[in-house]
């Protein structure tokens, strides 16, 4: 971020980044060496996908109010791994304790992988994962996904029902990712690159390959994804500052 901040303003140096390196860390962060707001030209989101609640099949649940049931029945006994503190699966989690009124064990991991592996070995009951990170494991069974946090159901997971059909009402999250370029960057050469992108979006080939994963691709106007950047940043100020998140 901060390299391309830093860039010539030419087109030729972008960035892909993601909801926590715009919209998170800057409120979990003491000092960044770039600033979010100043540093950037919006030019395009790239992916838009939602998060899955999973927890291993030796929980005794198998829907969201079981879990909360669960929860409440046993407080401070059941945990869920996060890729750090201030992620967006770590704000995931504290929003949905939050909303249920349950305490969770908030377990810090570096990275999807080792969440991944201790959740398949039961060292955590449950996480807030990535579509893409846990699509094949939900599929052998080897997880349960109880709630997806998307406003409709995913075709690739037709059977999980979102959280809000489960009565919640604030667990609308999004695991984002979208193209910068550096701040004086001229008008003209973001729209270029934004048509590109646009373009690129709709490939067959691209989304085939998008698709293996659970994803697709998606795109936006530069000025839309910069109100987008923007109404997640103040959204998740308030989450930030609430759940108490620092980094690690």
């Amino acid at each position: 971020m901060d390299a391309v901040a830093k860039a010539p303003a030419d087109g030729y140096t972008l960035i892909q980044t993601n909801i926590s390196t715009i919209s998170i860390n800057p409120f979990i962060y003491d000092r960044l060496p770039y600033d979010a707001q100043r540093d950037f030209a919006p030019v395009s989101i790239t992916t838009l996908n939602p998060l899955l609640l999973v927890i291993h099949p030796g929980v005794a649940a198998r829907s969201v109010k079981e879990l909360i049931a669960l929860a409440k029945a046993r407080p401070g006994q059941l945990a869920y791994g996060s890729l750090g503190s201030g992620s967006i699966q770590h704000l995931a989690g504290h929003m949905f304790g939050r909303e249920a009124g349950i305490a969770l064990v908030h377990v810090p991991y570096k990275g999807a992988a080792p969440v991944t592996v201790d959740l398949l070995a039961a060292q955590v009951q449950m996480a807030f994962s990535g579509v893409g990170t846990v699509a094949a494991h939900v599929k052998s069974g080897r997880v349960i996904a109880l709630a997806i946090t998307s406003a409709r159901r995913m075709d690739y997971f037709s059977d999980v029902p979102t959280f809000q059909e489960s009565g919640m009402t604030t667990m609308s999250v999004s695991l984002w990712n979208g193209i910068l370029a550096p701040a004086r960057t001229p008008a003209s050469i973001i729209q270029r690159l934004n048509a590109e992108i646009r373009n690129a979006a709709g490939a067959p080939e691209l989304n085939r390959v998008l698709g293996t994963q659970g994803t697709s691709a998606v795109s936006n106007t530069p000025d839309e994804f910069a109100a987008f950047i923007k109404a997640e940043r103040e959204r998740y100020a308030v989450i930030v500052k609430d759940s108490g998140a620092r980094a690690d």
